[in-house]
């Protein structure tokens, strides 16, 4: 399960978000409450069976969705100059793992990676 660490559904930044298993992630939001045993029994029994079909049912809604290119273009400008944790890197190594670029992309990383390089050596 995804966990917005600032809690707002809206910010989809790789920082901002964090991996949990359900339990850790209700046990979170719900920390300090009190649950009856008749309740923590009934949300155990609806949960049973029904997790696998619900990631199921949300899988098939978003199938094939895209980001619109604005939609791309503003999620870079607000990743621009932020570092990223060494956690962060890895998720991003992995998920682009067997991805191909574009000739457009490799020059574009090429050039960036110069530039960076040319900035740390004029320190």
């Amino acid at each position: 399960m995804i966990h917005h660490i600032d809690e707002d559904t809206d910010n989809n930044r790789l920082e901002n978000l964090a991996m949990m298993t359900r339990e850790a992630h209700l046990s979170l939001h719900h920390k300090g409450k009190e649950v009856s045993d008749e309740t923590r029994r009934h949300m155990s029994e609806s949960a049973q069976g029904r997790s696998q079909e619900f990631r199921d049912k949300v899988s098939k809604r978003h199938k094939g969705m895209k980001h619109t290119d604005a939609a791309k273009q503003k999620m870079s400008l607000s990743q621009r100059g932020k570092k990223r944790s060494p956690e962060t890197r890895e998720r991003i190594r992995q998920a682009n793992l067997g991805k191909t670029m574009s000739e457009e992309a490799i020059r574009k990383r090429t050039e960036s990676r110069k530039r960076n390089k040319e900035a740390r050596n004029s320190l």
